[in-house]
């Protein structure tokens, strides 16, 4: 952690603030606070989330304040009713600012989903984590500064499970075609409504179509009886899902799947990383599928 630090930047341009009235860092000196930069279906963040908010339980008595800024990957993420589910879901209490136009996140310079910028009670960023891990470390920081700033800690600090992926897996696996790659149909993917076909081999780390798909930029959506193969390494296997309606169901590998909302579905899970495929089919019409990421 440096000793000195740059001034941070203003958390500007947010569209709505979750769980707080808006604040600003001015108002915030004094305190040490730590901006999280997330989205709400990215598993990456998804894992961090309990240590950021274990660390706002535990610290916000002692001068700490945490402030996630939700800067969203795709378009539905925009929506504050999905914001708000997802922050129930993962029993977030800190405040939460939308940040729709990425206003804040161009003002931090930021380049990733989880980022973490902790600010000194005077108003300077001292310390920045990118991805996961390095829990231990970061509430080191957090301690540090809090006890520069005039608090008085007790040794207690969090124990939480780090799940960070340690071993090599499939890499994220886009679906739209504005980053999909190792596309393995026996047609060449293009936008727009298209007919496609499974290979007869699918190569490792690749996805198929099979049947009626209206392919956009980010998102693929999917037709009554369409089919997705993917080839995968992992432990397990996450699809980001926007179904047309509550209540529509999806089949992997033979199991029935409901899809309740607009977010991050587990789709497959083992104890440890496997070489194997699935086979979604889909069973409702304008299922839009974006991104698949794996774990350990």
């Amino acid at each position: 952690m440096t000793t000195t630090g740059y001034a941070a930047p203003d958390i500007i341009g947010i569209t709505n603030w979750l769980n707080s009235e808006p604040l600003t860092l001015d108002e915030l000196k004094g305190k040490v606070v730590l901006i999280d930069f997330w989205t709400y279906t990215c598993i990456n963040c998804i894992r961090t989330l309990p240590h950021v908010q274990g660390w706002y339980e535990q610290y916000q008595d002692d001068g700490l304040m945490v402030i996630g800024v939700h800067s969203p990957e795709f378009e539905f993420e925009k929506d504050t009713g999905n914001v708000q589910d997802a922050i129930e879901m993962y029993g977030l209490t800190y405040p939460v600012a939308q940040d729709n136009d990425f206003a804040t996140w161009k003002n931090y310079n930021n380049r990733y989903w989880p980022a973490k910028y902790l600010i000194d009670a005077e108003g300077n960023i001292r310390y920045t984590h990118f991805g996961e891990g390095e829990y231990d470390k970061t509430e080191s920081a957090i301690r540090e500064l809090l006890a520069e700033a005039g608090a008085t800690l007790t040794d207690e600090v969090q124990d939480l499970p780090d799940e960070t992926s340690l071993y090599s897996t499939t890499p994220e696996t886009y679906l739209g075609l504005g980053r999909i790659d190792r596309f393995a149909s026996n047609e060449p993917i293009q936008y727009g409504v298209s007919e496609y076909s499974f290979p007869d081999v699918l190569p490792v780390h690749n996805v198929a179509f099979n049947g009626l798909w209206d392919v956009e930029a980010q998102y693929a959506e999917a037709n009554v009886g369409s089919q997705l193969r993917l080839h995968f390494k992992a432990a397990d296997v996450f699809l980001v899902i926007k179904p047309a309606g509550a209540g529509d169901t999806i089949t992997v590998n033979g199991e029935i799947i409901i899809l309740d909302s607009d977010r991050l579905y587990q789709l497959y899970s083992n104890d440890v990383i496997v070489d194997d495929e699935l086979t979604i089919t889909f069973n409702d019409p304008s299922t839009q599928v974006f991104a698949f990421t794996f774990g350990s």
